[in-house]
This record gives C-alpha cells, sequence and structure tokens, in this order.
C-alpha cells in the first residue's frame, strides 16, 4: 500500500516535472495551476470511492484487475509463473483503485493542458509564419512597383535621349552646310584692311 502511494506521487512528481519543462515558458498554465485544478477533484474521486454505491463497486473491480495485472507482471520479471494471484482486501482494492484512477485523472488534466498549449503555439506559429510570408509578398510588391518606376524613367531618359540625338544630328547637319559658306567667307579679303 505504501509503495503504490509512493508510486503514485512519484508518478505525479514526474509528471509536474515533464509539465514544468514543457509548459515553463507559458505563464498561463504552469504545473502548479494543473495540480491546483486537479488535486482536489482527484481528493473528491478517493472520498466518492469510501461511500457505498456502484462506483465503489467500480472502484475495487479495477484496484482488483490493477493488483492482478501488476502482481503477474512482477513475477513474470522475477521469472516465475503464477497461476492465482491472492484477491486484495476489499478496503484495499477500493484504496487501489481510488488512487490510481484519480492519479490517472491528474495525468489527464495534465496531458490535456500540454495539448492545449501545444495546439495553441502551433497557432502561434502559423500566424507568425503567415505573417513573414505577407512581409515577403509585401517586400515583393514593393520591389516590383520601385522596378517599374525606375524602368519607366530610364525609358523616358532613352526617349529624351533620342530626341536629343535627333537634334544633334539636325544641328550637326546645319554646321555641315554652313561650314563650306564660312570657310569661303574666310578665305575672300575684306577691302577695307587694303
Amino acid at each position: 500500500k505504501t509503495s503504490d502511494k509512493m508510486a503514485g506521487a512519484m508518478g505525479f512528481k514526474v509528471g509536474a516535472l515533464f509539465v514544468s519543462r514543457l509548459l515553463s515558458p507559458f505563464p498561463l498554465a504552469s504545473p502548479g495551476d494543473v495540480k491546483t485544478i486537479a488535486k482536489p477533484i482527484a481528493g473528491q474521486i478517493k472520498l466518492l470511492a469510501a461511500q457505498p454505491g456502484h462506483i465503489r463497486n467500480v472502484f475495487q473491480g479495477y484496484g482488483q484487475i490493477h493488483h492482478k495485472t501488476a502482481s503477474h507482471i512482477t513475477l513474470r520479471l522475477a521469472g516465475h509463473h503464477a497461476t492465482k494471484i491472492k484477491p486484495l482486501p476489499e478496503e484495499e482494492a477500493v484504496n487501489l483503485g481510488a488512487s490510481v484512477l484519480s492519479e490517472a485523472f491528474i495525468f489527464s488534466v495534465g496531458v490535456t493542458a500540454v495539448g492545449v498549449e501545444l495546439w495553441r503555439k502551433s497557432k502561434e506559429d502559423a500566424k507568425k509564419a503567415e505573417q513573414k510570408e505577407l512581409k515577403k509578398i509585401q517586400k515583393y510588391e514593393d520591389l516590383s512597383t520601385r522596378f517599374t518606376i525606375i524602368e519607366q524613367r530610364l525609358n523616358s531618359l532613352e526617349r529624351k535621349v533620342q530626341e536629343d540625338s535627333a537634334d544633334l544630328k539636325t544641328l550637326a547637319a546645319d554646321i555641315k552646310l554652313l561650314l563650306p559658306k564660312l570657310r569661303d567667307s574666310e578665305a575672300k579679303p575684306s577691302r577695307k584692311g587694303w
């Protein structure tokens, strides 16, 4: 009986340690919160087992099954083969069944808390990933807009260069036409200076 209580307490401590390690970044569900919520209910389960009725019979039946299974496993591990296991007295079977089921309840509350926190964390991670993807899309759109503006300015500059080039060609053609006339006028001496 004492070893069952110690095993149950150790199981809870190990479970609480596991839950605390897993939930430590989350201040909303600490192992103390899980224990605070689950322990009183587990105590109520044990009180229900003490009262006569159908629930007591369920705890007694589960306690006997647990005792037989644990005894068979222990004997098999020791290398013995048991044909019949002596049943526990009724009160011990009820206490064992209530202890095991109340610890199972505490464990299930802890597992549920872990599951909820993991679900919440995965939801937050998905939201962060979505925001990151939206930022990438926005950055791509911004770069695309900037590229379009640069491309428009480049096209505008190319048109201006082409227009200026055409003006320069026209000017060069005019200079070529005027250059011979200018040379002729320089080659003729002026009569005033003689």
